[in-house]
């Protein structure tokens, strides 16, 4: 199962404790399955996890511990409570690599973040830089030339890091990468390409569990089709069902990847028929 886990979705050394700010993105929280179908004590829990998770290290990020879970839901010690609203408050999140859970919206937000924290120190460095520069060419001293020198050094050596930091997260969305399931591969120069099982069982078991599916179930359903298809052809498929913005992606994918040796539905019945039975499959094979 662990080779199946995607990398984090965000640094790991990325910290925002003392980001001001944290963006609730209210449009997609309001028009999510997670608000359409949690309970009240389910929503309050989720939407603190959330909000919290700007505080972890990395920033974006939860612990897999229950008891520490409970006590970021503000429940403190009561993991009874916790363990009725566990499922529905971890809606979306998905566990990772490095054996904390991450959730794909709460990570863009964190992403988007840490780009105008570098920026803005850019910025201040760029500032510093040009007046320093002007205090070593009034320099009288070789010691205040070689201290003056010495901090625009240190100073262009930061600019230097920060710059490569942003080179490595790519274009943001509406700079050139696609909606949807980006890749990082249309963004030359940029990020480095997401591994097969980042997009599968990152980005693409995350659209199903906000969608209702269970984890197990969506694990196993996406691990068929893998099985069927290969990589590339699931990978087009997540992509185009995220840029429709399917409301059953489970049966959306069921129905434009049908099993191995059968032929793709020619008419809008036969596409509903084979659409159910391989859901029905899917779900009979994990007893749900």
């Amino acid at each position: 199962m662990s080779a199946q886990l995607p990398e984090p979705l965000t640094p790991a050394d990325c910290d925002l404790r003392d980001f001001p700010h944290t963006p609730l993105f209210r449009a997609r929280l309001f028009g999510s399955s997670f608000h359409a179908q949690a309970s009240d004590s389910e929503w309050r829990a989720g939407v603190t996890l959330w909000l919290k998770s700007w505080d972890q290290v990395p920033a974006g990020s939860l612990p897999d511990n229950e008891i520490e879970l409970c006590r970021l839901a503000e429940l403190a010690r009561d993991l009874k409570a916790w363990k009725k609203l566990r499922d529905g408050a971890l809606r979306g999140w998905v566990l990772c690599t490095d054996g904390r859970l991450y959730h794909p919206v709460v990570a863009e937000g964190v992403n988007t973040a840490i780009e105008a924290k570098i920026k803005q120190r850019l910025k201040t460095a760029k500032a510093r830089i040009a007046a320093l520069e002007k205090h070593l060419a009034q320099a009288q001293s070789d010691d205040d030339k070689a201290r003056i020198t010495d901090e625009i050094r240190k100073l262009q050596q930061m600019l230097s890091q920060g710059l490569s930091q942003t080179v490595r997260q790519g274009p943001r969305e509406g700079e050139g990468k696609e909606k949807g399931l980006d890749t990082g591969a249309n963004a030359p120069g940029g990020k480095p390409p997401m591994s097969p099982d980042e997009i599968i069982f990152g980005y693409g078991l995350s659209m199903l569990v906000n969608a209702g599916t269970p984890d197990k179930n969506a694990r196993s359903f996406l691990g068929g089709l893998r099985k069927a298809h290969g990589d590339a052809a699931l990978i087009d498929k997540l992509r185009e069902c995220a840029k429709t913005k399917a409301l059953q992606p489970l049966e959306w994918l069921a129905a434009a990847l049908p099993p191995a040796g059968m032929k793709a539905a020619p008419n809008k019945q036969e596409a509903l028929e084979q659409r159910n039975r391989t859901v029905a499959d899917a779900w009979a094979a994990e007893g749900a």
